[in-house]
This record gives structure tokens, sequence and C-alpha cells, in this order.
């Protein structure tokens, strides 16, 4: 059997010295690292500001050019946007002939145009106003699913078609009969001697009569309607962007931005539609012949087939 005889408190006094030890060589651990800690960053921040020092003139210099180009930049904002007004306005000059150029390729040649003229509606879409002329109803009712081909076609809208064939009358307490009449002609009866007065009223000279001013000579030579077609008049709502720059706008956008802010001159004006320019005298592809057919057109640089775009 072993017996402790070392006094409680005499164990607990030599832990504390021992704690007392790692303490010290803590602090000084602390202290040394907190020393080099700092000496390091101090030789940081005075390489850094040795590398600003240098670096100071450079930057300098480049503030300068900047300023420089600023100025420059702003005086040289008028002469740049009257230049890309100009680039713009030339580049546009070719939207509207190759739009027709395009609406050709689509027109039947039953179709024959004696003017055409577009009209941008918005950003996105414009109308399509054409007045020719159609031989029967079926080629009035087969246009619209011709004109429906049109790259980008919406809507179609046609107006203007008269019957000109021959239809059978309703029975009346007069007639018994079905006669066949024209359009606008006299209602017919049995009464053999007011048929006969009706058909001496209608009679008409079967020589040359000038109608559509075809065959009178002279400039421009637009053709009209022949006697036995109809003259049409046809809308087409399209998806196509035909607007055109807008100089006064753009123009009056840069002189406020000059006014407020010279380096932010130049700024983009949303373009607004002019009046657009129109075709007259056209056909479409394939009329040519048909049209000469019907109507004798002659052909050559005074023909119908030629117009201004």
């Amino acid at each position: 059997m072993k017996l402790n005889l070392i006094p409680t408190s005499a164990v607990r006094t030599g832990g504390s010295k021992f704690a007392w030890v790692i303490m010290a060589i803590m602090i000084a651990a602390s202290t040394y690292a907190a020393i080099n800690m700092n000496r390091q960053a101090a030789t940081v921040l005075n390489k850094s500001k040795t590398d600003v020092a240098e670096n100071q003139g450079p930057s300098d210099n480049v503030n300068n050019l900047v300023g420089e180009g600023d100025k420059i930049m702003s005086q040289a904002s008028g002469p740049m946007l009257n230049t890309q007004l100009v680039q713009a306005m030339q580049a546009h000059c070719r939207v509207y002939p190759d739009f027709y150029d395009d609406l050709f390729k689509y027109l039947p040649g039953y179709f024959r145009i004696t003017a055409a003229s577009v009209t941008p509606n918005d950003g996105n879409t414009c109308t399509l106003t054409m007045t020719g002329t159609v031989g029967s109803l079926h080629e009035y009712t087969d246009l619209v699913l011709a004109l429906m081909r049109i790259k980008g076609a919406q809507q179609v809208t046609r107006s203007g078609y008269q019957l000109t064939f021959s239809f059978v009358q309703p029975l009346s307490a007069d007639t018994q009969h079905t006669w066949k009449t024209l359009p606008g002609q006299a209602r017919q009866t049995d009464d053999p001697i007011q048929r006969l007065d009706s058909r001496i009223g209608s009679a008409h000279s079967t020589d040359f009569v000038g109608v559509g001013t075809f065959g009178t000579p002279g400039l421009p030579r637009t053709r009209g309607a022949m006697p036995s077609e109809t003259l049409l008049t046809v809308g087409v709502v399209l998806t196509r962007n035909l607007m055109t720059p807008n100089p006064r706008a753009t123009l009056a956008g840069a002189g406020a931005a000059f006014a407020s802010a010279p380096a932010a001159a130049g700024a983009a004006v949303a373009p607004a539609a002019p009046a657009a320019p129109a075709a007259t005298g056209l056909r479409g592809r394939g009329a040519g012949r048909a049209g000469a057919a019907r109507g004798g057109a002659p052909k050559g640089p005074n023909a119908d087939q030629e117009g201004q775009g």
C-alpha cells in the first residue's frame, strides 16, 4: 500500500509555473511575428510609393492625351454627324428601287399596273397602293392570292371592280322569260318592240373610240382600262422597314446636344417617314405580253412597262 504524502497545494504550484513559462514563450513569439509583419508592410508600402512616383509622369501624359482627344472629338462631332447622315441617306437611295424590283417578281401577268406607290407606316410596316386593270372576275379573285405571295404581306384590300359580263335577269309579272342583260342596261321585257328599241338605243360606233388613251399619240403614255377591263385600286400592308433618315430632326438633335454637352453630340435620332417615291406606268413580270395582246401597246423606251420609281 502506497501513501501520497505530497500536499495538494504543492502540485498546483508546479503546474502554474509551467503555464507562466508557456505564456512568456507565446508573448515573445507574437512580438517577433508582429515586428516582422510590420517590417514587411513598411517594405511593401515604400515600394508602392516608389512605383507611384515613377508612374506619375506617364499617367499625367495619358490624362493629357485623353483630354486632347475628347476636345478633338467634340470639335469633330459635327462633321462626323454630317458624314454619317450623308452615308445613311446614300445607302437609303437603293431602298425604294430594290423594293419595286422585288415587288414585280410577284405580280401576275394579267394585272396591268398603271401606278404604284408605297408609304411607310412605322419602323416595321408599310402600305403599298397600286392601281391596275384586270380582265375578268376570275382574275379579280386570283389577284389576292397572287399578292399574298409578296414577302412580308399581311393584308390585301381591293376595290373598284365592276361586272362587265351579262347576267340573267329575274322573272317578273311582265317578263316570263329569262333575258340576258349587261350591267347598267335597261330591263328587258317580253315585248319584242321594246327589246328592239333597247338594242337600237344601245348601239354605238365600232370604229376607234380611244378608250383608255390607247392609240392616242403623245407622252406620257399611261394607259387606262380597255373596254373589256376594269380599273382596280389594291392596297397591301407589308412587314418592311422603309423609313428614311430625317436630316432636320437629326441636325436639330445635334444642335441641342452641342448646347448641353458637346461630347455627347451625334446621338441617334429616330427617323421619320418622308413622302415616298411613286412608280407609274409599270407592269408586272409577263404583263408586257398580256397587255400588248389586249391593247396593242408598243414596246420600247416609251412603252407602258417603263415608269419612274
